[in-house]
């Protein structure tokens, strides 16, 4: 079983509207699967997750060595989804 972590493998790949749906669809089939692997399981913990990345974003940004895009692509965002499965 892949847990949540593991998701984040395939981000690059995320390069157009259909990929996201695709990444979307294999989220929720995580979270079915194995929720054990998920920090914030609650839409509500998962929205506040959401949120305190979008808030460290620049930091996250700056220790990759990249700026912080005008523009979030198709990967930002699914990487956005993807860690407020787990973030804290």
């Amino acid at each position: 079983m892949v847990e949540v972590n593991e998701l984040g493998d395939g981000l690059e790949e995320v390069r157009a509207r259909g990929d996201l749906v695709q990444f979307i669809q294999g989220l929720r089939l995580n979270l079915r699967e194995d929720s054990s692997s998920w920090e914030n399981v609650s839409l509500d913990g998962y929205l506040e997750a959401m949120s305190a990345w979008l808030e460290d974003l620049e930091g996250l940004m700056n220790n990759k060595g990249h700026p912080v895009p005008e523009n979030p692509s198709w990967a930002l965002i699914a990487e956005m989804l993807q860690a407020a499965a787990v973030y804290e």
